[in-house]
């Protein structure tokens, strides 16, 4: 099922019962890795030192909703392959609508 607002009746003898009908949200699953993608100059294989990069990860559950609630903790984390130790850990920006900002320079 996709994320939507539902109407929900319930009706006997073509008459409605008390509290009927009514609404209710559905909201995006829990986030797939698989079915979520990232974009921006900061999600390419090679960069400029100094240059201010970012990336947006977009977030959807298994169906392809949109992830619509700021629930995901993405940790992204930049490790230099050549400096021993060097590692640092970004705070993402929650943006809505199931996106995420990722914010770095190198």
């Amino acid at each position: 099922m996709n994320a939507c607002l539902l109407r929900v009746a319930v009706t006997i003898g073509g008459v409605n019962l008390a509290g009927s009908p009514f609404e209710i949200h559905v909201n995006a699953g829990k986030t797939s890795a698989c079915a979520s993608h990232a974009e921006g100059s900061g999600w390419q294989r090679r960069v400029l030192v100094g240059d201010p990069l970012e990336f947006t990860i977009h977030a959807y559950d298994a169906q392809g909703n949109p992830q619509n609630q700021p629930t995901d903790q993405f940790v992204v984390t930049l490790t230099a392959r050549s400096r021993d130790g060097y590692s640092i850990q970004l705070r993402p920006t929650y943006l809505g609508s199931g996106a995420t900002l990722v914010k770095y320079e190198v």
